[in-house]
């Protein structure tokens, strides 16, 4: 994997996300621009943070993203022997393969694969979930989180949204890592 660090006065990729992520939230709570030359003069100052943005999140393209269907111990060999559908493209299309790690990978959650060999989960914030609106199963990301309602999800393709109160708890888990860490969770 390939990672464009950045240059030596340019902002770190979680930096400029953080940017756009203010302006984007400036627009949507009530000081969007005011006139075509305000529009204009922020469209300037962004741009360059966007483009900076994309070309250093790049490396993203090239990491494989998948989910677990089921995994087994070979315990000759040490290891995990897991089938996995992998995600390919930008709709995804999954391709059936067997992966092999040291460590056991939970059933039913995506991962992405950093580093060649180092699976990171990315559930609860993408997920593979079958979609009532078009009736296929679709990748999705948490948009909004638990605040006295069950996670908002949003699929990647189409923009569908279900909530799923199940994902709740391990999003909620994130910001209490005492409680992650207990033997009682897993």
């Amino acid at each position: 994997m390939v990672t464009r660090r950045p240059r030596k006065n340019e902002r770190s990729l979680l930096e400029q996300l953080d940017a756009l992520t203010q302006e984007r939230n400036k627009w949507a709570h009530g000081s969007p621009p005011r006139t075509e030359v305000d529009a204009a003069q922020r469209l300037a100052r962004l741009l360059p943070v966007l483009e900076s943005a994309l070309t250093q999140a790049t490396f993203l393209a090239e990491v494989p993203w998948f989910v677990t269907r089921s995994s087994s111990y070979l315990v000759r060999e040490q290891r995990f022997d897991v089938s996995v559908a992998a995600a390919m493209g930008d709709h995804p299309e999954f391709e059936r393969r067997r992966l092999s790690f040291q460590e056991p990978l939970a059933d039913g959650r995506f991962y992405m694969l950093v580093n060649g060999d180092t699976p990171v989960d990315l559930t609860p914030f993408v997920v593979l979930q079958h979609c009532d609106v078009c009736n296929f199963h679709e990748l999705f990301y948490a948009d909004r989180l638990p605040g006295g309602s069950s996670t908002v999800l949003k699929s990647f393709g189409n923009g569908h949204v279900k909530t799923d109160k199940t994902l709740d708890e391990d999003i909620l888990l994130l910001g209490n890592s005492s409680a992650a860490d207990s033997p009682s969770q897993t």
